[in-house]
């Protein structure tokens, strides 16, 4: 069991909680580093020209993110029938780590150097979004209730920020411990696949595996269970979100006056309505 009652609330254990928060160390060192040193380890080591790094920066993060909403309705198939969702975790666990590792290795240099990268940053994207997708539904299909969804949420982002910190200073230090050059990146890219690996496994193992006690997921279903109506849904709500500083006030205060913030919104609808109508 994942949860425990108290009162009509039900309670994540703590074990839960801290599991996902480990999570974000693999998220947060992947979101990082490479765009701390990616660029630079093209140009100074590899000899690659300055506007092909940026290509080789910037095309798996394309990539990445037309084929996520695939990922996303595949795991969403795979979760309503075994109602977990380990096994993309782990999957992603398992396979970013070595082609991160593989992205700092390359044996060749310029033109060859910069194809290197390119593939091992597509493929270590792609295993990252595989474990990305699912943890960041597991808040919304562990427990109906808002205080305990904001608390899974608050620990998952104060260790993404320590984890921020800790790799974007610690990652360019290790390498120049190491001496800088081919050699200094690829200790540092062994170190720290490392640390993502362990944030990722405990995750996959302490929060992954566990049972839906409240929502089984639904997205996949509502639109059609493809990832050309995951695209479509998306597109739409870009083009037809409105833009309202007093939504955004409230979005920010939700968190510590989630019944104040509900007030607002009624309010503002009632006079909106008197507006129509007059």
């Amino acid at each position: 069991m994942t949860t425990r009652d108290r009162g009509s609330a039900t309670r994540i254990r703590g074990p839960v909680v801290a599991a996902y928060a480990a999570g974000s160390v693999g998220t947060g060192g992947f979101a990082t580093l490479p765009g701390l040193v990616l660029a630079y380890y093209l140009t100074d080591t590899l000899g690659v020209a300055a506007a092909l790094a940026s290509i080789v920066v910037l095309a798996p993060k394309i990539i990445d993110v037309a084929v996520a909403p695939a990922i996303g309705a595949l795991s969403d198939r795979v979760a309503v029938r075994t109602g977990s969702r380990a096994r993309f975790m782990a999957f992603g666990t398992i396979v970013m780590p070595v082609f991160f590792v593989v992205m700092f290795a390359s044996p060749v240099r310029e033109a060859g150097g910069a194809l290197w990268v390119v593939l091992a940053f597509t493929a270590a994207a792609l295993a990252y979004s595989f474990f990305q997708v699912p943890f960041v539904a597991l808040p919304a299909e562990l427990t109906r209730d808002y205080d305990e969804r904001t608390r899974l949420v608050s620990v998952r982002v104060a260790v993404l920020a320590l984890t921020i910190l800790v790799v974007g200073a610690g990652g360019p230090a290790l390498r120049d411990a190491a001496g800088g050059g081919s050699g200094g990146y690829l200790v540092m890219a062994v170190g720290v696949a490392a640390l993502l690996c362990a944030g990722m496994a405990w995750a996959s193992r302490g929060s992954g595996r566990a049972r839906y006690l409240a929502v089984s997921p639904r997205r996949s279903d509502a639109t059609g269970g493809d990832a050309s109506g995951l695209w479509r849904e998306g597109l739409a709500a870009l083009r037809t979100a409105p833009v309202s500083v007093p939504s955004s006030r409230c979005s920010c205060s939700r968190l510590s006056h989630p019944r104040s913030c509900s007030r607002g919104r009624s309010t503002s609808r009632r006079t909106s309505s008197a507006t129509s109508r007059r």
